[in-house]
């Protein structure tokens, strides 16, 4: 964990001095495709705000949970002491 700060450091300059990524990996990008198929231009204005927070808000939980399964993933596979019912268990 000493090397986890200066390794995140590092990977933030790299990151930084490679500059932005390319359209097709950019994520507002990929947010907008994604918004864009539900064809939320087609609906009235209120009706394409609420649609559009709804497909937000599906998306959002999808990444969320993606996210939320890979780091149990690594954690369990990583330190096998930390399984998933020992991390809800510390949590409550």
């Amino acid at each position: 964990t000493a090397l986890l700060l200066p390794l995140a450091i590092g990977v933030a300059l790299l990151v930084d001095r490679l500059g932005e990524p390319p359209a097709w990996a950019h994520p507002v990008v990929g947010l907008g495709c994604y918004l864009g198929l539900f064809r939320l231009t087609q609906l009235a204005p209120a009706a394409g705000f609420i649609a559009g927070a709804l497909a937000w808000l599906v998306g959002a939980a999808a990444v969320v949970s993606a996210a939320m399964a890979v780091e149990i993933g690594l954690w369990t596979a990583l330190k096998p002491w930390a399984s998933p019912g020992r991390l809800a268990a510390a949590a409550l």
